[in-house]
């Protein structure tokens, strides 16, 4: 039966090369945060907190503090917006969706308030810079319009007001219909943390780990690289905050405390008039003055 197990192999190899051309590569981007404990811990042994135990207790809960701060849906939400990711553009090749990003031949804009949190259409090259928009999609809903326009133009679909960019580097590319979906920050964020994985590099260690798997290793790269951006400014915005309001509190006491003082010498003042009372000092050296004269 030797010609069964050569078409048996030659058909498990088309399988698994069809497997391979669908199914696109997962790359792994890794960063890692070192949280700096100096001030915190010299702020304990200040208090008299010398027991070890406690120290390391308390710098365990710090890390761990951060790594849900770097898991925050609020911080990723940032980098969504600083970096455009709420639309995505899927392109429907041969027998596959390959994902467009950094190199889509179209730029989605939208030309005004959308009341949904995410909706998809596809979009297709009518040729003499005209486009087709069909099969619009909200959520689970499927609208059935199709509407052509042209590039740059604003166009109203079921899905809100539309302007559709023509990328000229990319317009050869612009030969398969493109899938372009759009969510909002929040929902594009919290899917972007579902990918995230943070964790500590050892149990004594105060070092973060963040790494994410995608299709594209520069996007990972992209979102961890500003992540850890955002998480830096929002630290130095608290402890900006922190100083600002202790100056403002100690400024605040200042100006009570030179009030209070004022007071004081007023009445000392009118006190010592009311009574014919001069400097003390300035009397005594009269009294020499005048000892001395005699």
């Amino acid at each position: 039966h030797k010609w069964w197990y050569i078409v048996s192999d030659f058909l498990f190899l088309c399988v698994a090369a069809f497997y391979l051309y669908r199914t696109p590569s997962t790359f792994v981007r890794t960063a890692k945060v070192l949280v700096d404990e100096s001030d915190q811990d010299a702020a304990m042994r200040n208090l008299g907190v010398s027991t070890a135990n406690m120290m390391r207790l308390r710098s365990a809960n710090t890390v761990m503090n951060e790594i849900e701060a770097f898991s925050s849906p609020d911080l990723m939400e940032t980098v969504v917006e600083r970096l455009d990711l709420q639309t995505k553009y899927v392109q429907n090749q041969f027998l596959r969706d390959v994902e467009l990003y950094g190199n889509s031949p179209i730029e989605l804009v939208l030309a005004g308030e959308n009341p949904h949190s995410g909706f998809s259409f596809i979009v297709e090259n009518a040729g003499n810079g005209k486009i087709k928009l069909s099969d619009f999609r909200i959520r689970d809903e499927k609208i059935k319009k199709q509407i052509v326009g042209s590039f740059r133009d604003t166009l109203q679909t079921p899905v809100g007001s539309l302007v559709i960019l023509d990328n000229v580097r990319n317009e050869s590319e612009f030969s398969h219909p493109i899938r372009t979906s759009w969510a909002n920050s929040m929902a594009t964020a919290k899917g972007y943390c579902a990918k995230l994985n943070i964790s500590l590099a050892g149990k004594e260690s105060s070092v973060i780990v963040i790494s994410m798997n995608d299709t594209y290793p520069r996007r990972s790269a992209s979102i961890i690289s500003s992540l850890i951006d955002v998480y830096n400014e929002v630290w130095i915005n608290n402890k900006n905050r922190s100083a600002i309001n202790t100056t403002e509190f100690i400024n605040e006491r200042l100006v009570v405390i030179e009030q209070d003082l004022a007071a004081v010498e007023e009445a000392l003042k009118k006190y010592k008039s009311s009574n014919n009372l001069t400097d003390m000092k300035a009397i005594s050296q009269l009294y020499l003055d005048e000892s001395r004269h005699y």
